[in-house]
């Protein structure tokens, strides 16, 4: 009597994520297009169809004033279309990975265009240049790469992400609330004192930064509207970094531990904090009234003709006129 072996379901194999270099440079490349929305796209759009008849109704301070709400608008949209295009469980060191990604490339643009600009004042002809540019570029393109590929970006890329600075999630969140308030209270007012000198005495003064590219003498834009969008940009650094920072582990855990000790002082009470600096005071009025009469006792007894250890004013006067009349001469 034969058997028939149940038979297995077939498993397809499981989708295998892309390489985290791979998402950390795609969602470097999604960033960085939508600030250029938010920052230049949408100034942009709004000058050519808002601001035209918005300004002679309002003013160029209320334009300027939705014309930034439409911005923070366009941004909070663009963050959560990005949060949901990397899903409810992200892969592990995305977010870490996407910043290795975008510092790099930051990094090697102005590093490959430091290098160009000297190849175009060092080439003898403007062919070997461009030779010299294509074969510098290609090189840097493949170091670029294998350091994408390399396991040190995935170890930094976790490590970085592992240390918290890259989430919204806050650290023991309960412990430690008034330390960690007044600390992020005044990582704002320090910071934010540099930016309003930064305001206050316009140190920014180009409108656009633009950067030119060697040999095709080609500008890209880079941050428009200079002036106010920088210091936009330090006030939203500021403020995250001033919480982020009450929240890295090794760092709160010093703010929670800081709270606890001073919960432990006894604090004086009012009655007796008043009473306190009542006698204080009494006690410094009597020791200056003490001084000042013990002062002025010595000073009158040695000046006597008697003793004549200290000059009278009537000694000091003559030696302060001829001072005056030899400073005449």
């Amino acid at each position: 009597m034969s058997v028939a072996a149940p038979t297995s379901p077939e498993t397809t194999p499981a989708s295998q994520p892309a390489s985290l270099w791979v998402a950390g440079l795609a969602g470097g490349v999604f960033i960085l297009a939508a600030l250029a929305v938010v920052f230049y796209g949408v100034p942009q759009l709004w000058h050519m169809g808002i601001s035209s008849w918005l300004v002679p109704l309002v003013g160029g301070g209320i334009d300027g004033f939705f014309r930034v709400v439409a911005q923070v608008a366009v941004a909070v949209f663009l963050g959560i279309f990005g949060m949901n295009l990397a899903g409810p469980h992200p892969q592990q060191g995305l977010r870490g990975a996407i910043f290795l990604a975008m510092t790099s490339v930051f990094v090697g643009f102005f590093l490959v265009r430091g290098l160009l600009a000297t190849f175009e004042r060092m080439a003898a002809g403007i062919e070997v240049g461009h030779f010299f540019s294509l074969a510098f570029f290609a090189l840097c393109l493949f170091f670029f790469y294998k350091f994408l590929a390399s396991d040190r970006f995935q170890r930094w890329s976790i490590g970085l992400e592992a240390a918290g600075w890259f989430s919204l999630t806050s650290y023991k969140r309960n412990q430690g609330l008034k330390v960690r308030r007044m600390t992020i209270l005044g990582i704002i007012i320090v910071l934010g004192s540099g930016v309003y000198t930064l305001i206050h005495n316009r140190t920014i003064t180009s409108e656009n930064w633009t950067v030119t590219l060697p040999f095709v003498k080609t500008s890209i834009l880079l941050i428009p509207n200079a002036p106010f969008m920088i210091p936009l940009l330090l006030v939203a650094l500021t403020i995250w970094f001033a919480w982020r920072v009450v929240n890295f582990p090794v760092f709160a855990d010093f703010l929670i531990a800081t709270e606890a000790e001073i919960n432990k002082v006894s604090w004086t009470p009012r009655a007796r904090l008043i009473q306190d600096t009542i006698v204080v005071l009494i006690t410094l009025f009597i020791i200056t009234a003490f001084l000042f009469v013990v002062d002025v006792f010595w000073g009158k007894l040695l000046s006597r003709e008697i003793i004549n250890v200290l000059p009278t004013d009537a000694q000091t006067r003559p030696n302060e006129t001829k001072q005056v009349n030899s400073s005449e001469w």
